[in-house]
């Protein structure tokens, strides 16, 4: 026990402390202001949290006459009463909240088409894209592009009643997609899709009822913070308890190792103590992942189901709920932890330089944060919504991150054993 103390504070020597606590410092500084700022997620995240208020976290397909009349009916009227008694938006000749749409959606987009654009389309894809006809007058008044830039008296005022009906918009789009779009779209989801996606896809669309109300971006925030502590993760414990056994070998402290009784374990225990460090740091990585997100998702959401107001870009093979969805992820985080930290140490053990010991890390770093970077992307989906290459386009399966992960760290600890045999055997030639 006292030699595993004596090589756990090694580890901890206050240099590499501070630099560990720079780089989360860091990671966590850009993660936070992104998840404190994004417009889209706090939009998504009001919408989801003012329908689950009202109806719980399930719904069924019977809840459509319900959401219409006795929930977006009565947020409606009391947008209408708010606009009517602000200046800019009586300026702007914007009386209800479908004109207030139209001009955020509508008429602003169609006044920057040029004419062959405009003329193109039909009046069918006028109607159907933005309820007008060509007669449409596409120019935007200069009280409308000062409402638009917030340029006008009350302006703080303005943006809350901006962000009320972007909210409101949200949820029109989320019932208008589940009862009328998803039949339509489903026969796009078939085009250049592997099968398990295709599969996966339908039995989304033709489902007969809600399951609950998460929107996409909602539950994406939860894979890009664990994105972010995977890459913090994988750089602590290559920095904390990766490089000791090269120290060793280069200070020549090995030979002391070799000769005494108690050095023989050394080896041994520094490697208990790097699968100690990487659970300790997946653990704080989970802690901190859990007090951010409870700050920014508000607790009334935990218990929503997946699956249920995703948009079509995001479809999940999980089916749980939030909460559930997080403990996957933690799951995940244990399993890269190890698996870096054992390969980490594996390449410490048979450094022999400083120079190796660079040359060894940085590749075993390169490789973390590329399969931290594609596992905790978005995990657990069949589709996806952000650009790039995703995991389902390379492993085709249900939850291959799971396999991944395991398999990384299965290697990462047979690596290390191999290594650390070939290094005692060497200690004993000495």
């Amino acid at each position: 026990m006292n030699l595993f103390v004596a090589e756990l504070k090694k580890s901890f020597r206050p240099l590499r402390v501070f630099a560990v606590l720079c780089i989360w410092f860091a990671v966590f500084g850009m993660y936070a202001n992104v998840a404190f700022s994004d417009v889209d997620f706090a939009v998504s995240k009001r919408a989801c949290e003012l329908v689950t208020s009202y109806y719980g976290t399930h719904l069924d397909a019977s809840e459509r006459e319900r959401l219409d009349t006795e929930l977006l009916g009565a947020l409606k009227d009391d947008f209408n009463a708010k606009i009517a008694e602000h200046p800019a938006f009586i300026a702007a000749d914007v009386k209800t909240y479908e004109e207030y749409r139209f001009l955020l959606h509508g008429k602003t987009y169609l006044s920057n088409m040029s004419e062959e654009q405009f003329n193109a389309m039909s009046d069918e894809d006028l109607m159907r894209e933005f309820g007008v006809t060509k007669d449409v007058d596409r120019t935007l008044s200069d009280a409308e592009l000062d409402l638009l830039a917030f340029e006008c008296p009350e302006a703080e005022r303005a943006r809350e009643i901006e962000f009320l009906g972007r909210v409101y918009s949200r949820i029109e789009d989320w019932v208008d997609f589940w009862y009328d779009d998803r039949e339509r779209l489903a026969d796009i989801s078939a085009t250049d899709a592997f099968d398990y996606e295709v599969k996966q896809m339908q039995r989304y669309f033709f489902t007969d009822a809600y399951t609950g109300n998460m929107p996409a971006e909602v539950s994406e925030s939860v894979g890009k913070c664990f994105r972010a502590v995977a890459v913090s993760v994988a750089c602590s414990v290559l920095v904390l308890f990766c490089t000791t056994p090269a120290q060793d070998r280069i200070v020549q402290v090995d030979v002391l190792q070799a000769v005494t009784k108690k050095g023989k374990k050394i080896l041994c225990t520094q490697r208990q103590t790097a699968v100690f460090g990487a659970f300790a740091t997946a653990l704080f990585g989970i802690i901190a992942s859990a007090i951010l997100l409870h700050a920014v998702i508000p607790s009334l959401l935990w218990n929503n189901p997946m699956n249920s107001y995703q948009s079509f870009f995001t479809v999940y093979y999980f089916s749980g709920t939030l909460r559930q969805y997080f403990w996957l992820c933690a799951v995940l985080l244990i399993l890269f932890a190890v698996g870096i930290t054992m390969a980490g140490f594996a390449v410490s053990a048979i450094a022999k330089s400083y120079t190796g010991l660079l040359g060894l890390l940085i590749p075993v770093w390169v490789i973390g944060e590329v399969i931290a970077n594609t596992v905790f992307k978005i995990p657990f989906s069949c589709r996806q919504s952000l650009q790039g290459t995703y995991l389902n386009d390379i492993m085709p399966f249900a939850y291959s991150e799971i396999a991944i992960c395991a398999l990384l760290a299965v290697t990462g600890i047979v690596f290390c054993s191999l290594c650390v045999r070939r290094r005692e055997r060497e200690l004993r030639n000495l």
